[in-house]
């Protein structure tokens, strides 16, 4: 049985006999079929013949639902900002949900549910903020029973300023944008009209903008990850952990981190994302640097007597 979708925009460049209808009537919709995007027409049914019942068409508000093998981010985000769209974009890739919110196809603001990818592990990860810090302004945005963001918590401390947060999501934004357009499948919602309250002093970010870097940067994490083991693939310490300390004065921060990490077992790239605070490609290039010293290495490379299992693994 076939499953229906409405949807209220559509590029022209997807289907091109609507280029007419969709630069003229800004309320016209298309009935497509879930997993596939197709425009019907006809004479009976809602604006394009569909067999949709007339009182669908009549709704004020309608989501756009689809798959990103269908219909790219990069065309998500390119149609919302040339159509100057207000709403939230869904976008549900591996287990994981962002939320994009747009204000005349200005993005104001972005939430996900992926840990890594939060505003906090954000501002640590650019060492703006510190833990304790955090910790106290995630205990008192929970205290406030408000649904006030983190960021407005740590500006009202002083802790952080405008610069610095609109910095940050600029950085989660890309993360987002780049997380999602390297997943292979997913899907989107896009819910016109639904509007976030956000601080009036906070500038919005142009999405086009974002999206070049996301593209390159995903460009790069692809060439990057050819050069790494899979993702099920642990890494292992190659020295001894007493030298540990004395290797991670001299390393970069992001090679320091992934050091401290493996002290204490061994992990798998997804595991390291989770627990560092570093985006992919950096993770990654230090990961690279890392087995390039033969600090660190894959069961197939270790050194003869270096392997080490943390407690948990060995038990």
């Amino acid at each position: 049985m076939r499953r229906y979708t409405v949807v209220r925009f559509v590029p022209s460049a997807l289907h091109p006999q609507s280029r007419k209808t969709a630069c003229l009537h800004e309320q016209d919709y298309l009935a497509i079929p879930y997993g596939r995007i197709a425009l019907y027409g006809g004479q009976n049914g809602g604006p394009h013949g569909s067999a949709l019942p007339d009182q669908v068409w009549r709704r004020q508000r309608v989501a756009t639902i689809g798959e990103l093998s269908d219909f790219s981010v990069t065309d998500l985000i390119t149609v919302v900002s040339q159509r100057k769209r207000t709403g939230r974009l869904m976008i549900k890739t591996g287990g994981n949900e962002a939320g994009l919110f747009f204000e005349d196809g200005l993005l104001v603001r972005v939430a996900s549910g992926d840990i890594a990818l939060r505003i906090g592990r954000m501002l640590i990860r650019q060492n703006l903020v510190d833990t304790p810090r955090l910790l106290e302004a995630l205990h008192m945005q929970a205290e406030s029973g408000e649904d006030t963001p983190l960021g407005e918590v740590l500006l009202r401390k002083g802790w952080i300023t405008q610069a610095d947060l609109h910095r940050c999501l600029e950085e989660q934004s890309i993360e987002v944008l780049t997380r999602a357009m390297s997943s292979q499948a997913g899907v989107f919602t896009f819910d016109a009209g639904v509007r976030v309250s956000r601080s009036g002093d906070f500038p919005p970010m142009d999405p086009i903008t974002l999206l070049k870097i996301a593209v390159e940067r995903t460009s790069a994490l692809s060439v990057l990850k050819e050069r790494l083991p899979s993702a099920v693939t642990p890494f292992f310490l190659n020295v001894s952990p007493a030298t540990v300390v004395d290797l991670q004065v001299s390393m970069d921060p992001p090679e320091a981190i992934v050091l401290g990490i493996l002290r204490n077992g061994p992990v798998t790239f997804p595991e390291l994302a989770n627990m560092s605070a570093l985006d992919e490609l950096t993770l990654g290039a230090a990961i690279l640097t890392l087995l390039e010293l033969e600090y660190i290495a894959t069961a197939s490379q270790l050194a003869p007597g270096a392997r080490t299992l943390s407690p948990a693994r060995a038990s």
